[in-house]
């Protein structure tokens, strides 16, 4: 009775971390501003789940053969994101405004986004699972606190974005792979994930790297080896069955969307980096990245980790580890091997793209975690940096909440500090300036954006939008094209003439307002 009392409470733990990761996930999430890659993927769910429901064999062959398959695209990398599409797809058709079978319950993207919301919550279960294997109950629980209210994580995992769902089927597949004892279910889980990983991002297959890491120290190697061979080719076996590009040229599809993708990558981009637009963005590039947008608390124990792992390896050396410090270690530098995949890329971008390092980033905090578990009995001063931490976490979320991508950690939320190195808010603006033009210039009928969230704009603002500076008398530019060098000479002879009205978020500032010769409203005088 006791045991079952027990149990019925441990239980307890995964409604509780799900509600905590969906809760502020779900909340206010009509009020996120829209990123404008989310209207690309909007239109793809929608009309993507309008073909297959027809369940016209010709209709939906066609569909995939025309310009709709939009991974064969030559010039630019595009992932497949058939999970996004699926599961975002029959929502924004039956609830979203706008669709011929649609309720017109909510907005497009709201309704794109609930589940994803929900879907992404279910990486914190993952977590606690994988990690209480290694580091226990109360450490894990810690982390998955931790984890599930990151803002990088949060901002990220409730948008039309592939990024959430691909730390989710990364680290399930790792998960099933290294922690499911039953040997059937783990093969099955584990190839699905990879499948709907790939599926979802060509970097999803990456996992494999992981359990080839584990062949080489491990002392099973045979059966690991049979286990690693079943998973691919029941991989391969669901994303043939699965992806309508392998319906026409099986296998072979395969290979050439990951060479074109690999191939598209090494094009450089200029991106904003250390106070300059360049295009030669060094390795530390999303390093730089981590140490400002990283919680304090988990950088600090992610410093402290990654020394103690290192001291470990160096006092016993690979072969002398157990099962599970190998599986620590192939996880380790499993995540290494990811980052430089990601680094050495030409085509770099935002913060999103670390987010399936994310989740090992807290992993390997819980090797600080579990040294501070077992002296935080004996000493009061830890147990107040705890709950500190558990506070300031708690707070963050509720500070930046709806817009949890403005988020920079404490030592560096001065916004000319941070967006001196980086573009935080990347293509972002567009909901604010629109909220202050409605606020104060309620009559103007007609403004000039200047910025690459230009075609969000319509989404909040009713009125005339235009590119040409001279035609209207407010003219808002968006900081990150300010960053990149974006604007004309000619444009700033006309708006230098007044002082801009900062438009900010948490400090951050996203765009600049200038007034030539409008009244404002009272309001804001």
């Amino acid at each position: 009775m006791m045991k079952t009392h027990i149990r019925s409470k441990k239980n307890l733990i995964y409604p509780f971390l799900f509600l905590i990761a969906f809760l502020p996930r779900i909340y206010r999430i009509q009020e996120t501003p829209i990123y404008t890659d989310e209207i690309t993927w909007m239109v793809r769910a929608k009309e993507t789940f309008l073909a297959i429901r027809t369940l016209n064999r010709t209709h939906i062959i066609n569909y995939f053969k025309s310009d709709n398959a939009w991974w064969n695209n030559k010039t630019d990398t595009e992932a497949i994101a058939l999970p996004l599409v699926y599961i975002s797809g029959p929502f924004i058709a039956y609830l979203g405004n706008g669709s011929v079978l649609s309720r017109n319950v909510m907005a497009e993207y709201t309704a794109g986004r609930i589940p994803l919301a929900f879907v992404n919550s279910l990486t914190v279960i993952i977590f606690f699972l994988m990690t209480k294997k290694s580091f226990g109950n109360r450490v894990s629980f810690i982390l998955s606190y931790f984890y599930a209210l990151d803002p990088i994580n949060l901002a990220n995992s409730r948008l039309i974005m592939n990024d959430g769902l691909l730390c989710f089927f990364m680290l399930l597949t790792v998960y099933a792979f290294f922690y499911i004892e039953n040997k059937s279910i783990s093969i099955v889980i584990s190839s699905l994930a990879l499948a709907f990983g790939f599926l979802t991002k060509p970097i999803g297959i990456l996992p494999v790297f992981a359990w080839l890491t584990y062949l080489l120290i491990t002392n099973h190697k045979k059966e690991t080896f049979v286990k690693i061979i079943k998973i691919c080719l029941f991989t391969l076996f669901s994303i043939l069955i699965l992806w309508p590009e392998s319906w026409f040229n099986p296998v072979v599809s395969i290979f050439e969307y990951l060479f074109r993708q690999i191939r598209l990558t090494q094009t450089s981009t200029a991106i904003y980096f250390m106070g300059q637009a360049t295009k030669d963005v060094p390795v530390y590039y999303y390093v730089v990245h981590m140490f400002l947008r990283m919680p304090i608390y988990i950088l600090a124990a992610l410093v402290f980790s990654i020394i103690m792992l290192i001291r470990l390896l160096g006092i016993k050396g690979i072969r002398e580890i157990s099962r599970s410090q190998s599986v620590e270690v192939s996880l380790f530098i499993f995540a290494i091997f990811l980052y430089l995949i990601l680094a050495l890329s030409s085509k770099k971008s935002g913060i999103r793209y670390l987010l399936p390092i994310w989740p090992f980033i807290y992993y390997f905090s819980a090797v600080f975690y579990k040294y501070f578990n077992i002296t935080l009995k004996k000493n009061s001063f830890l147990k107040a940096i705890l709950v500190f931490s558990i506070i300031i976490c708690t707070f963050t979320v509720y500070k930046y909440n709806p817009s949890y991508d403005y988020y920079v950690n404490e030592f560096f939320r001065r916004s000319d500090m941070s967006q001196e190195y980086i573009s935080v808010g990347l293509c972002y603006g567009a909901k604010e300036s629109a909220d202050f033009i409605k606020k104060c210039f309620p009559s103007e009928g007609s403004v000039t954006y200047i910025g690459c969230a230009s075609t969000v704009v319509p989404y909040y603002y009713s009125g005339n939008l235009s590119r040409e500076v001279n035609k209207n008398k407010i003219i808002i530019i968006e900081e990150y094209y300010t960053q990149m060098g974006y604007v004309s000479e000619d444009i700033y002879k006309i708006v230098n003439e007044v002082e801009p009205v900062f438009l900010e978020n948490n400090g951050i500032i996203l765009s600049r307002l200038y007034n030539i010769g409008m009244k404002e409203d009272n309001k804001c005088l």
